[in-house]
C-alpha cells in the first residue's frame, strides 16, 4: 500500500502557491452563504433571498458553505439552477465539513470546490423513505442527477465517470498511468476491457487514504485529454456549454502499451465518497481551507460578509418539517371534530384556527403558499361555518371544509 502512495507521489507536480491567485478566483468583496441541514424548499427560498443580499452588498464572489446530509431532489435542482443563472461567475462551494447527496450535487454546480481539512463528500444516490427502489424507478430518479453531474463535469473539466460514481452504485473505476505522456486517467470496467482486452485484475490495490506514518503531499493528479478548453477565465456562453463534448476521448487498445494500471478508485458495491486529499488528487477540489481567514487569503479578498439564515427562516424550517406539520394537522382535525360535536364552546374552534394559521401562515412567510392554498382554506372555512351555523350534525360540510 505504501509503495502505491509513493508511486502516486512521484506522478504529482508541485502545488501552486496561494499567493498566485488565478484571475477567475480573485475577489474584492466575498459573501459567504452557509447551507446547513437538510435541503428543502425553505432552503431554496432562503438561498435566493441571501443571494440577492450578496448582490446588493456588491459581492463579486459567493462562497456557499456546505454542511448538509442531503435533501429533496427538486429543491436541489432548483438550487443548482439558481447557482448557474443568478450567482456570480465566481461562485465557490466550500465543504465544511460535510456535503453528502444533494450537497455534493450543489458543490459540483459551483465554479470550483474547496474543502475543510476534515471534510467528506459524495454518496449522492437518490433514496426514499419507502425502502429499496425497483430498478426502473431508481433509473428514473437517477437520470436527472446523472445529467446534472455530467453537465457539471463537462463545464468544469472534471472526470465524467468519477462524478457519475457519486450517484450510481455499480460503477467500477480504475486509475491508469500513461508512461509516455505522464497523464493519469480514470476508466470504468468497459473501457478497461477495451484497452487491455481483459477484465481488470481483482487483486489491484484499492486507492485509499495514505497511512498516517507516511508523508504524503496532495497535488493535482489527473491530466485530462480534453477536446475543448475554455477560451478565458470569464463567464461561459450557455450555448457553448450545451454543445460541449466529453472531457476526454475514449481510450482503446491502441493505447494499451503505454498505459499501466495503478489501482482501483471505487468498487461496484459502494458509492464514491472522498476526503480532501482524494478530492484534490482527482481534480475536483482546488485546495483545503480551514477557516474564514484562510478563505480570505485563498480569494485575495479585501472584504468578507457572512449572510446567515434569519431566525424566521430557521423557525419556518422547523414548522414546515413533516412531524410538526402532521401534529398541527391532527390538532386542527381533532379540534374541528370536537367543536362540531359540542358547538358553542368556542375554545376548540380557536384551537383549530390557531393550527390553521400555523399551517397556512408558515409557508406564506417566505412566499411558498400559492393563491390556490388560500382559496382552498377560505372555501373550507365557509363550509365549516355552514356546518356549525346552519346544518349542525350533518358532518359532510364540516369534514369537507376540514379537508380543504
Amino acid at each position: 500500500m505504501r509503495h502505491l502512495f509513493f508511486t502516486l507521489a512521484l506522478l504529482l507536480t508541485a502545488s501552486p502557491s496561494l499567493a498566485a491567485i488565478p484571475p477567475s478566483r480573485k475577489a474584492d468583496m466575498v459573501a459567504i452563504i452557509p447551507i446547513r441541514g437538510p435541503i428543502d424548499s425553505i432552503t431554496v427560498a432562503s438561498f435566493r433571498s441571501r443571494l440577492a443580499q450578496a448582490e446588493a452588498a456588491g459581492a463579486d464572489a459567493v462562497v456557499i458553505e456546505l454542511d448538509t446530509p442531503g435533501g429533496e431532489l427538486m429543491a436541489t435542482l432548483e438550487l443548482t439552477n439558481l447557482i448557474r443563472s443568478q450567482a456570480p461567475a465566481n461562485t465557490i462551494a466550500w465543504i465544511n465539513p460535510f456535503a453528502f447527496s444533494a450537497g455534493t450535487i450543489l458543490a459540483l454546480s459551483a465554479r470550483e470546490i474547496i474543502t475543510s481539512p476534515e471534510a467528506t463528500f459524495g454518496d449522492a444516490a437518490p433514496v426514499t423513505g419507502l425502502g429499496p427502489l425497483p430498478a426502473a424507478e431508481r433509473a428514473k430518479i437517477e437520470s436527472p442527477l446523472l445529467a446534472e453531474v455530467t453537465e457539471a463535469a463537462r463545464r468544469r473539466t472534471y472526470d465524467e465517470k468519477l462524478v457519475q460514481a457519486f450517484v450510481s452504485v455499480g460503477i467500477e473505476l480504475w486509475l491508469l498511468r500513461d508512461q509516455k505522456q505522464g497523464a493519469v486517467y480514470i476508466v470504468d470496467r468497459e473501457e478497461f476491457q477495451d484497452i487491455f482486452g481483459k477484465a481488470p485484475d481483482e487483486t489491484l490495490t484499492s486507492i485509499t487514504p495514505p497511512p498516517s506514518d507516511a508523508p504524503f503531499e496532495v497535488h493535482p493528479l489527473l491530466t485530462m485529454m480534453s477536446e475543448w478548453q475554455p477560451s478565458s477565465d470569464g463567464p461561459m456562453d450557455i450555448d457553448e456549454l450545451q454543445t460541449r463534448p466529453p472531457v476526454r476521448t475514449q481510450l482503446s487498445q491502441e493505447d494499451a502499451e503505454r498505459l499501466v494500471p495503478l489501482g482501483q478508485v471505487v468498487s461496484s458495491d459502494r458509492l464514491l465518497t472522498l476526503k480532501p486529499w482524494e478530492a484534490e488528487a482527482y481534480g475536483l477540489s482546488s485546495g483545503t481551507v480551514a477557516n474564514d481567514d484562510e478563505l480570505r487569503l485563498f480569494l485575495g479578498a479585501q472584504h468578507m460578509l457572512r449572510i446567515e439564515p434569519t431566525w424566521s427562516e430557521s423557525l419556518v424550517q422547523l414548522l414546515m418539517s413533516w412531524p410538526v406539520r402532521a401534529a398541527f394537522i391532527a390538532l386542527f382535525v381533532i379540534c374541528m371534530l370536537v367543536e362540531m360535536a359540542l358547538p358553542g364552546t368556542g375554545w376548540f374552534g380557536l384551537g383549530a384556527l390557531a393550527a390553521l394559521v400555523v399551517l397556512l401562515g408558515t409557508p406564506m412567510l417566505i412566499g411558498l403558499a400559492s393563491w390556490w392554498d388560500v382559496a382552498a382554506v377560505a372555501i373550507g372555512l365557509v363550509l365549516i361555518a355552514v356546518e356549525i351555523l346552519f346544518i349542525p350534525g350533518t358532518i359532510i360540510a364540516g369534514m369537507t371544509g376540514a379537508v380543504l
